[in-house]
């Protein structure tokens, strides 16, 4: 009798939903749209987060939704509808849309630049790792490369992290003297018809829409003669001229750890930061445009595409 009621409990252990739970779990992890850095970001966290979590069942659900609000949004929403453990949220845009749509899961974040947007929220559970690409770096090389009448900062007013750039780099100008123009961009294709001082630079801010159109914006001005800088390195890959960005797989791999550490006791670890910055110049580029680049500049650089 003893043995029977023993085999008893130890069965109905094995299968309250509470095990069941801890050893099969379901992410969604969302890319704020079809880039190359996403991906790279989200193929290191899929393949760090299972060798941190050998044993445990965990079903991956990938989505890349167009890079407008409306597609955000509704990403995050399909995402609540198969009762996820969590939401993977690769990119500033998602995590505002979750936000906005008062996510009842849990949002974990990566290739977020704006520290500020992610800190103090209270209507969601949000955690992750960020980035700190110093503005001013880029400022500072450019005008060392060339000199400028105005520096135009391309923003998109529909990603609040885009538009809070812009307003940081105009304070960036100011304090150092240069001239700033921030233009609003809501469709790439509209930037073609416009003119541009050939004394000048375009400054493209963290901005997916601006992304997905950098090999048009480079190509429009490079009819002017203008460098293009960025921060990612799809700028300088796309023919601009300088570039700072975070390793994309060294994200991922962080935010691995930060997962399995919230999945182990279900409460939101501190926001990590990532340190590893790239610099990269273009040189092809700037010979394209009869641009020298100093020593100082070139010293500066992780890598130069030649």
């Amino acid at each position: 009798m003893v043995k029977k009621f023993i085999l008893l409990i130890t069965l109905i252990f094995i299968i309250t939903p509470e095990s069941v739970r801890s050893r099969d779990k379901i992410v969604a992890v969302i890319l704020a749209t079809n880039l190359q850095r996403y991906k790279l970001a989200a193929d290191s966290f899929e393949k760090s987060f299972k060798e941190l979590n050998r044993g445990v069942e965990v079903q991956f659900l990938f989505s890349t939704p167009n890079p407008d609000p409306a597609s955000w949004a509704n990403a995050i929403k399909r995402a609540e509808g198969y009762d996820v453990d969590a939401i993977i949220a690769f990119g500033a845009p998602i995590v505002n849309a979750a936000i906005k749509e008062n996510c009842s899961v849990p949002i974990l974040f990566a290739d977020v630049f704006e520290k500020e947007l992610v800190e103090n929220v209270k209507v969601v559970k949000l955690g992750g790792v960020y980035n700190n690409i110093p503005l001013g770096t880029l400022v500072k090389h450019i005008s060392t490369i060339k000199k400028l009448d105005v520096l135009y900062v391309y923003y998109n007013p529909l990603e609040i992290e885009s538009e809070r750039q812009a307003k940081k780099l105009k304070e960036i100008c100011q304090l150092q003297g240069a001239q700033c123009e921030a233009i609003e961009i809501k469709s790439v294709a509209k930037i073609v018809g416009e003119k541009l001082d050939p004394d000048s630079a375009i400054f493209l801010t963290s901005s997916v829409l601006l992304e997905t159109g950098v090999a048009r914006i480079v190509a429009f001005a490079n009819n002017h003669n203008v460098p293009v800088i960025g921060l990612t390195d799809t700028v300088t890959e796309k023919g601009g001229v300088l570039s700072i960005s975070i390793n994309p797989q060294e994200q991922g791999v962080m935010l691995a750890k930060y997962a399995t550490d919230f999945f182990k006791t279900n409460k939101l670890p501190e926001n990590r930061q990532v340190v590893k910055v790239d610099f990269v110049v273009n040189l092809d580029a700037a010979k394209k445009l009869n641009l020298n680049i100093p020593f100082s500049v070139l010293n500066s650089a992780t890598k130069v595409i030649k």
